[in-house]
């Protein structure tokens, strides 16, 4: 076989072995602009997420939930909502909390051997480390980090024991009566317990936070790890940020006594609320179907405005005597849809001393809905009331002078005159008796 030959023979093998493409795969091959318009690869893009289940109240499955209003503070459902039950890295509301209130961000916050030993969630803080309190918070809150929590707490409390005994005076402060911490971080202890109301209520009071509301909703953040060229990456493992609309918040938490627990927030056209679930299957779906119900059977109700006139109170001692007050600050409430509230008003005044300077509070105004108080709005001053000034001293002047000279001699002569009277009469009356 000549060469020629062989070099036939050897193509017919290749062209056997290698079918040739089909047309249109020539063309997706050849052209990388056509490959990234395939059909097929544009319909997996805009496929969409699957969506969040969203149970009926009636399937929640939390052993225990509150539904609560973020800005009024009024439960809108409740379940077992004050036995106390473990919260796990619930907690950690409360360390950020009490870190953000007594801390600065910036502060520079060195890791002790205690803190790098914390376990099962950490960053891997090494003894000595140091960290500013502003990446320790997103460790804590997006990470769930253990460590984190208890370098946090020894620089605030300077101690774990103390920093606890801080996070039950705030609890006790913010009204929770079934409450007490013995960690920062939720591990499980038996003495270490709250409640599903009393959860709601620290988040109310973290959420009132800019720069709380700031740390939950990052998704990721970078920061620097000692002795390591790399940074840290720490993710938001808050699921429930990208599964619900308007999710803004909160935390998750999860112990095999705790079970899994969520403390979750939305906010829909401004009206923020908070879903508490403890030891549910679900927690996303849980607090999912606790916040649809608030959205899709209440109402915010407006009940007093802001500098709204309300009355007169009396002052004393002042150039007006009565001065006009007006409420503080408003009063919105949620309330059952296609109902309408029985709004009673009641008005407590105080008695005010000159001077008055505008923006002093002057009484109190209280609202009840349906019998219930809803809310209690200090009364201010709408305006100044000054000092009435003295009466101003006489002005004798030259005539004023002359003409009390001359009252004095007057009356100086008529003293005399009647002292002069009486003696004759005395002397005639002694005559008369001798006669």
């Amino acid at each position: 076989m000549s060469r020629t030959d062989k070099v036939c023979w050897l193509f017919l093998v290749v062209a056997l072995w290698f079918p040739p493409l089909p047309a249109e795969a020539k063309q997706h091959r050849a052209s990388p602009t056509a490959r990234r318009a395939h059909p097929a690869r544009v319909a997996s893009r805009s496929r969409p997420r699957p969506s969040l289940l969203i149970p009926p109240l009636s399937e929640v499955s939390a052993k225990a939930a509150v539904l609560m209003d973020a800005e009024s503070g009024q439960v809108l459902f409740a379940r077992n909502a004050d036995t106390p039950m473990y919260p796990a890295s619930c907690t950690k509301i409360m360390t950020a909390l009490l870190a953000l209130e007594r801390g600065k961000l910036d502060d520079k916050v060195k890791a002790s051997r205690r803190a790098s030993e914390a376990e099962p969630s950490h960053i891997a803080l090494q003894p000595g480390e140091t960290l500013t309190l502003r990446q320790l918070l997103y460790a804590l809150i997006l990470k769930s980090a253990n460590d984190a929590a208890v370098a946090i707490a020894e620089h605030i409390g300077g101690s774990v024991e103390g920093f606890a005994d801080l996070m039950n005076q705030r609890a006790r402060e913010l009204g929770c009566t079934n409450t007490h911490f013995v960690t920062p971080s939720g591990l499980h202890d038996k003495r270490h317990y709250t409640t599903a109301r009393d959860l709601a209520l620290m988040a109310r009071a973290a959420l009132q936070r800019e720069d709380f509301r700031h740390i939950i909703t990052m998704r990721v953040v970078q920061m620097p790890r000692a002795g390591k060229p790399w940074r840290r990456v720490v993710y938001n493992k808050n699921r429930f940020l990208s599964l619900f609309e308007g999710a803004d918040g909160v935390k998750t938490g999860f112990t095999t006594p705790a079970g899994r627990c969520f403390v979750g927030s939305a906010t829909r056209h401004g009206w923020q609320l908070i879903a508490v679930v403890l030891r549910c299957d679900n927690i996303y779906q849980d607090a999912a179907g606790l916040l649809t119900y608030g959205f899709k059977n209440f109402q915010r109700v407006p009940l007093v405005e802001r500098n709204e006139p309300v009355s007169r109170v009396k002052v004393v001692n002042g150039t007006a005597a009565t001065c006009r007050v007006v409420t503080a600050r408003d009063v919105t409430i949620p309330y059952p849809k296609h109902r309408t509230p029985l709004v009673k008003r009641h008005i407590t005044r105080r008695v005010l001393k000159a001077p008055v300077k505008k923006g002093r509070e002057a009484g109190a105004l209280t609202v009840l809905v349906d019998g219930k108080i809803v809310g209690q709005v200090p009364l201010v001053t709408a305006e100044s009331v000054a000092l009435k000034p003295p009466p101003p001293p006489l002005a004798w002047g030259k005539w004023g002078i002359w003409g009390a000279l001359g009252l004095l001699i007057v009356g100086g002569y008529g003293a005399v005159a009647k002292s002069h009277r009486e003696r004759w009469r005395r002397l005639a009356a002694r005559r008369g008796a001798a006669d």
